[in-house]
């Protein structure tokens, strides 16, 4: 198998987690070998970044508004992608333990579009960038609503870091967080703006979420829309074949579900106790109720 036909492999085997980081380094260096080519043949490489990074002006947004899409796939240099990579990967796990891998990329998604209207009217109605342009690139905002939506299911989940050791995800979050307020006079304010944007996306998701209103459903739809245009186009038979299996984004959250063996008859009763014990795993027996404690004593005296 070859170094090409090894990639492909790996990117169709991989989880929806797996394909992101997949897509954010393919377009990364898809656009800097193409700058590379434009820099050789004496043509200005923004003729290349132009085309994924999203800009202030709304004229030159309306030339290019799939750029309020492209912008969070592409970076500017290896450190920018190799931090944000490394964060999306370490968060997304997470993520995932509690969350579905569909719910993930559209989570990124909104929060890359909310980095960019925080961008958009930050340069275009703020008095401090009158007269200023700019173009924002880079998946910091998409990566920060995954962490903060991670960090506010799971605050106390504990992640190992490397020379330090364990860690509650909460205070990693906080130290990224003043890490990047502090640092708004590095140049990149409206970056900073845009990261701000995704934390407000990722803190509305968690938030209704436990409402019980799934945020990113109409954003899934929309996927699943357009994974089936090139579903028909790309199979004869209407569906991709991916390693002799047929594949679709719709069907991506079962690949991180575990086995179900129980019966699909579980009794309320009993659904409402596993949902009970579920809570004391995540937050101890100290979180539940009155009600709760009752029920799950009866439950035990049944058996």
């Amino acid at each position: 198998m070859g170094f090409t036909d090894e990639i492909k492999q790996k990117y169709r085997s991989g989880s929806l987690l797996v394909k992101l980081i997949f897509i954010n380094v393919g377009v990364f260096v898809a656009v800097k070998l193409a700058m590379l080519l434009l820099m050789l043949l004496g043509v200005d490489t923004y003729l290349a970044a132009s085309f994924v990074e999203l800009p202030s002006a709304w004229a030159e947004l309306i030339r290019h508004p799939w750029t309020l899409v492209t912008y969070m796939f592409m970076h500017a240099d290896l450190f920018h992608i190799f931090f944000n990579m490394l964060c999306l990967y370490w968060f997304g796990l997470v993520f995932m333990e509690f969350n579905t891998p569909k719910q993930l990329v559209a989570l990124y998604v909104l929060s890359g579009l909310m980095g960019a209207a925080f961008f958009l009217c930050a340069y275009n109605f703020l008095p401090a960038f009158e007269g200023r342009a700019a173009t924002l690139v880079g998946a910091s905002a998409a990566v920060m609503g995954v962490m903060v939506a991670a960090c506010m299911r799971a605050p106390n989940y504990r992640m190992n870091l490397l020379f330090i050791g364990p860690v509650a995800l909460k205070w990693i979050l906080v130290v990224m967080l003043v890490i990047d307020a502090i640092s708004y006079d590095d140049g990149n304010f409206g970056g900073h703006i845009a990261h701000f944007g995704g934390i407000v996306m990722g803190a509305v998701y968690a938030l209704m979420l436990k409402q019980g209103y799934d945020i990113t459903k109409k954003i899934n739809k929309a996927i699943d829309a357009l994974a089936g245009i090139f579903s028909r186009r790309n199979s004869p038979m209407g569906s991709p074949v991916q390693g002799g299996k047929r594949y679709h984004y719709a069907k991506a959250d079962a690949e991180q579900k575990k086995p179900d063996f129980r019966s699909e008859y579980v009794t309320k009763e009993q659904a409402e106790v596993d949902a009970i014990l579920e809570k004391i795993k995540v937050s101890g027996y100290a979180s539940l109720t009155d009600e709760e404690k009752r029920k799950i004593f009866t439950a035990g005296k049944k058996n």
